[in-house]
């Protein structure tokens, strides 16, 4: 696995992943009326209104139970799934040396919850702590463990919250809003206002523009155009952040679109303009570049593959010289590292 960071948008803990929570809000009704089984912490004044700690209730009960994990950084052996990987996101401190609440502090707690299933929640939940312990000092640690003793029993909820739902097939927009508006509030029932904004905001303010975006879609009294304007105004309320996102990712697949609909049927200055006009110059430029590389690709697999069945179909070999053969031709025609790829290009080539 490369160095990237464990991004998971929704997850559920005990038994079921967290990233099922998308299909919990998707799928099931709403209706949440438990009562919280930690204190709810709203922003950072928390430590003065009591101190929920892994370390005086997770951590001291499963010591009590007889599992006692030992870790000094939390990052000591890690399951496979982890190779390569670090958290990729930091700790802001004010300059009172208190925690700052943002998205990076779910990220770090997701980034070890990410692990269930290859470890015991218990185990995660430790390596939290020594992270905690080994990155953190003073009040920030200690606000630290709160928001993860508040965090892990929304996690906990929402599971049993998915567990007491029926089934439900209706996926009208009215019932997708409560399914969100549901969510919504238990995320502020166990974290606070300030907390689950900080890390659901941005989140949340999608699925609001997503919802809004399906309404208008789905209006029958609007024709394309009245459509298109609407989107327009919902994007333009939408955080710069996030609008640009959603920009750039239109953007690529109008980009991909009129490739597709230029190089059937017109030129490569139409298609270089029109790539200008959406990403500029150097990047229409790179963009011919790579069709060269691509087309020139293309043709040597192509003409790879009549050889390699007439090897194939030769009736003058047996089987033993044609596999001989396919492998010294292949490295006639490729590098050791194109070979690779063209091995498994030939494997979809024969299920076609």
């Amino acid at each position: 696995m490369q160095n990237i960071s464990r991004k998971f948008a929704l997850w559920v803990l005990l038994p079921v992943l967290l990233v099922s929570l998308f299909v919990v809000w998707l799928q099931q009704a709403s209706g949440f009326h438990q009562k919280p089984k930690a204190e709810v912490i709203d922003g950072v004044s928390f430590i003065e209104r009591g101190r929920i700690t892994l370390e005086h209730h997770a951590i001291s009960e499963l010591r009590e139970m007889g599992v006692d994990y030992q870790y000094e950084t939390g990052l000591e052996q890690l399951p496979a799934s982890f190779a390569g990987t670090h958290p990729d996101f930091f700790w802001q401190l004010d300059n009172r040396g208190h925690l700052v609440v943002d998205n990076d502090v779910r990220e770090i707690f997701d980034y070890f919850l990410a692990g269930l299933g290859e470890e015991t929640l218990a185990s995660l939940l430790a390596r939290i702590h020594a992270y905690i312990d080994h990155t953190l000092e003073g009040p920030a640690a200690e606000e630290a463990r709160a928001l993860l003793e508040n965090y892990i029993a929304m996690l906990n909820a929402l599971s049993q919250w998915e567990r007491d739902q029926s089934p439900s097939s209706n996926q009208d927009l009215e019932t997708m809003a409560e399914r969100l508006q549901a969510l919504r509030g238990m995320r502020v029932t166990y974290l606070g206002v300030t907390v689950a904004e900080a890390f659901y905001g941005e989140e949340e303010r999608y699925d609001q523009y997503t919802l809004e975006q399906l309404s208008v879609l789905q209006n029958e009294a609007l024709n394309d155009s009245q459509k298109a304007d609407q989107i327009t105004l919902l994007q333009a309320d939408l955080p710069q952040g996030l609008r640009q996102s959603l920009q750039q990712a239109e953007q690529v697949i109008q980009l991909g679109k009129l490739t597709s609909e230029v190089q059937a049927s017109g030129s490569e200055e139409d298609l270089y303009q029109i790539r200008a006009s959406l990403v500029g110059d150097d990047a229409a430029k790179r963009l011919a570049e790579l069709d060269r590389v691509r087309a020139q690709w293309q043709m040597r697999m192509d003409s790879w593959l009549v050889e390699r069945d007439e090897l194939m179909t030769s009736s003058a070999l047996d089987e033993s010289d044609i596999q001989n053969q396919l492998l010294e031709r292949r490295a006639v025609h490729f590098t050791e590292q194109e070979i690779k790829r063209v091995i498994a290009l030939e494997s979809i080539a024969r299920h076609q």
